[in-house]
């Protein structure tokens, strides 16, 4: 009997331990750029530029960071960096997430703050909670 307990006990740990494990997949999953460009209606460029800021946040993210993570690092101009984060940004200000310009020494970048971050994240979990329920 003793050893059934442990076998119990070892079997329910490894669950667990494979849970948590689906659950970080989970969490990693909604926050990819081909998720976040379903559930926010953005187009996949744009959701690569949010997932970017987002991982790098508070950091800001220069333009060049941009054009390389981006574009596969072609020379792009910063006029078309600046209309994906501007159509971006008119997409998302409504959800209340904010991208801020963070030009500096003659470098543009933008960042998101931890708050906008914050709101990403919970929306991006209340609408895949959303879709994952009406699918069952």
């Amino acid at each position: 009997a003793e050893g059934g307990r442990v076998m119990d006990a070892a079997r329910e740990a490894a669950l667990q331990a494979r849970v948590d494990e689906l659950q970080t997949l989970l969490v990693l999953m909604r926050r990819s750029p081909v998720m976040m460009s379903e559930t926010l209606g953005i187009t996949p460029t744009q959701a690569r530029v949010l997932a970017l800021l987002r991982d790098a946040a508070p950091r800001r993210v220069l333009s060049s960071e941009i054009e390389a993570a981006i574009f596969a690092g072609r020379k792009v101009s910063y006029h078309l960096v600046h209309v994906h984060i501007s159509k971006l940004r008119r997409l998302i200000v409504p959800l209340g997430i904010e991208i801020e310009s963070t030009h500096g020494h003659g470098r543009p970048g933008w960042n998101m703050t931890t708050v906008a971050v914050a709101a990403l994240d919970a929306l991006l979990e209340a609408r895949f909670a959303g879709t994952v329920g009406s699918a069952a």
